[in-house]
């Protein structure tokens, strides 16, 4: 579906954002509408398509009307956590003194 096809303002709106804040991986070109389409909508959720207009490198991107866990089924099944202590904020604190790894790595690890 291209932008003029789309059927709601949610398209035109995530279809604006792209074009506004991402660009492609591969040579950092920016997007314009014409680049961007809708692959697939189903409820909240957007499948977008873009495609660089100079190297050609396609991208989808998952968007939403809102926040994904707001659409949680049962939000009640995840367990709330405790709040931080002030001891661990020292034992962080210890820990990203020492620590010579990659952070994003570090907490993107499961």
């Amino acid at each position: 579906m291209r932008v003029d096809d789309a059927q709601s303002g949610a398209a035109f709106e995530l279809i604006a954002f792209v074009t506004r804040h991402l660009a492609c991986h591969a040579c950092g070109t920016g997007y314009s509408a014409d680049n961007v389409q809708v692959a697939q909508h189903h409820r909240e959720q957007w499948t977008l398509l873009a495609t660089c207009p100079v190297c050609t490198a396609q991208r989808a991107i998952v968007a939403y009307d809102g926040p994904p866990y707001e659409r949680l089924e049962t939000p009640d099944t995840i367990p709330p956590l405790p709040p931080l202590t002030a001891q661990d904020v020292r034992e962080w604190r210890i820990f990203l003194r020492q620590f010579a790894g990659d952070l994003k790595a570090l907490l993107s690890a499961s």
